[in-house]
């Protein structure tokens, strides 16, 4: 069986999803081109046990601006942020984006970054990211325009130097920890989402923490 080659896939996320978007802000709108979360005693609860793990929690996370939640082991922290971020239904509450219910399209302009990395070990990172790339940005996208946001990423994360490297596992070395949790966070940075999502990043090394607070200083 022959080789499929990062070269000979051709993918990318159609215009008319892209679209979507657009159903999430105002052309006037009062935050300037922002996006603004805001949630409202959203509550959950497991649907296999009945226990409640949420209930009537509220917040605002505004442009520009950086939120943490903290809270002990088993507080629910991540699964609030499942909620607000889309990934889980809430049973209670409202959610809302720019002041409308939260809709589809928010999945077309933010990005999740999971607790854990699962990355491909018989990749380099510089595959690693282009491919994340050519999956996630609109078709109408060039090669050369993906190519110059993966370098770009892979520059302001500081992998150049490991960025022709297979990411590895157990069985054989490849890159370390560290650059592994940048990896994961540069293959969602890459579509250069207006929302970020980050899961247990207090377990980046301080280095990666001060690059993606950098990062998003510079306004994306």
């Amino acid at each position: 069986m022959d080789m499929i080659q990062m070269e000979d896939i051709v993918v990318g996320t159609p215009e008319k999803a892209m679209d979507e978007e657009e159903k999430l802000l105002p052309k006037h709108s009062a935050t300037g081109g922002k996006y603004l979360v805001q949630w409202e005693n959203l509550g959950f609860t497991a649907p296999k046990t009945s226990q409640e793990i949420l209930d009537e929690v509220s917040g605002i996370a505004r442009p520009g601006e950086v939120l943490a939640i903290m809270g002990p082991s088993g507080a629910g922290k991540t699964t609030l942020l499942d909620l607000i971020s889309g990934k889980v239904k809430y049973t209670s509450g409202t959610l809302l984006v720019n002041g409308r219910p939260r809709q589809k399209g928010l999945k077309y302009i933010s990005a999740y970054v999971e607790q854990s990395d699962f990355l491909i070990s018989s990749l380099t990172v510089l595959e690693t990211i282009e491919y994340a790339a050519r999956l996630k940005l609109p078709s109408s996208i060039s090669r050369a325009q993906i190519r110059e946001r993966v370098n770009d990423v892979i520059q302001v994360f500081g992998l150049s130097k490991c960025q022709m490297t297979k990411v590895g596992n157990v069985v054989f070395q490849g890159i370390s920890c560290g650059e592994k949790r940048r990896t994961s966070i540069a293959c969602e940075l890459v579509t250069d989402p207006q929302i970020i999502f980050l899961d247990e990043v207090r377990d980046s090394s301080p280095e990666c923490s001060y690059l993606l607070l950098a990062y998003v200083r510079s306004g994306f």
